[in-house]
């Protein structure tokens, strides 16, 4: 932060000189920017004659209260053309205070206010300006450099998951953090290039709990606007949860035909029922899948022989997209 000077008066012969830090303000490129002049106006109208701002170490001021002409509450107003449009100075503000429209990179810097008293010396408040560049863009990408955007996946239940959110532009560089709802997940972001600021978020295992969740990256590099977000959900292949032979077991007459139900649940996409005795698996069945539950159901009709009694019938259900053992249900056959 650079400084300013400004003098205490220790005794008749003596000043010192104090550095005090100049006092810095921010604004966001294409916003508005408030610029105060520490003083307060006197109440006597013949005290100040002119308040005059200039930018860096230019020698004419960009804008001009000329309280000779005019009143204290409502003094004459001059500025250069470039600022004609986009500058007004509000000398009814306490303190005072200049603003700057629409401003741009290029503002960037020290402004002088000068006070000019009739029957005293010049008075000098300086200022820095900050312009603040907002981020330009997100994007979150997989581990092979493809934009996601919206339903991301699916994934496999149990896989491991690297997503990498990527910020361009932005001055200072922004944060770069991922969330999950409110909570925080990664704020560990880096530099990648010039322009570039990344955050990898790293899931070691997507568990069945990740299924919809709402994953959101946030850039920002100021409060004084809205960071921007990115916001995908994550589609997962999920294992069926169990497989269940709903029919009551009991003893079967030869050749009489049998309906044997079984049902399976927890499965995206819906698993896969097959019927098997013993090793040898038989017919599939007939699934049905009701639209209000995430249940499949099937069913097998048989006739059994002397020679099944003693056999397992057995209700199997597997997810065909992942690679993982069928979960089964088995039956005894009690056939008499």
């Amino acid at each position: 932060m650079r400084s300013q000077a400004t003098y205490l008066k220790t005794s008749p012969s003596y000043l010192i000189s104090v550095s005090l830090p100049i006092p810095e303000y921010k604004a966001v490129a294409g916003g508005d920017a408030h610029l105060p002049c520490n003083f307060t106006l006197p109440e006597d109208p013949e005290v100040v004659s002119l308040m005059l701002w200039y930018r860096e170490q230019e020698r004419v001021p960009f804008y001009t209260v000329d309280f000779r002409k005019g009143t204290r509450d409502n003094p004459k107003h001059f500025t250069v053309p470039e600022y004609a449009d986009r500058s007004y100075f509000d000398v009814t503000k306490l303190p005072p205070t200049i603003k700057l429209d629409s401003v741009a990179a290029e503002d960037e810097g020290i402004y002088r206010c000068n006070i000019e008293f009739r029957r005293s010396r010049t008075v000098t408040r300086t200022v820095k300006l900050n312009i603040l560049i907002p981020p330009l863009s997100v994007v979150i990408m997989d581990d092979r450099g493809q934009r996601l955007k919206g339903l991301a996946g699916p994934y496999d239940e149990g896989a491991y998951l690297s997503l990498l959110c990527e910020a361009e532009g932005g001055d200072p560089s922004p944060s770069v953090t991922w969330w999950r709802d409110s909570s925080l997940l990664d704020d560990t972001f880096y530099r990648a290039s010039t322009n570039y600021v990344r955050n990898e978020l790293v899931i070691l295992e997507l568990r069945r709990t990740d299924l919809l969740v709402e994953l959101t990256c946030q850039v920002s590099n100021t409060n004084l606007t809205r960071p921007l977000v990115e916001n995908i959900k994550i589609d997962l292949n999920l294992r069926p949860l169990y497989v269940r032979i709903t029919t009551p077991q009991k003893p079967l007459k030869v050749g009489e035909e049998v309906e044997l139900h079984c049902e399976t649940s927890g499965s995206r996409p819906p698993a896969k029922t097959s019927w098997w005795i013993d090793n040898v698996k038989i017919q599939s069945g007939r699934e049905s899948i009701p639209k209000l539950m995430d249940v499949t159901t099937s069913k097998l009709n048989i006739r059994p022989t002397i020679d099944d009694n003693g056999k397992t019938v057995t209700c199997k259900a597997e997810n065909t997209v992942l690679a993982h053992p069928p979960v089964q249900d088995a039956w005894p056959l009690n056939v008499q």
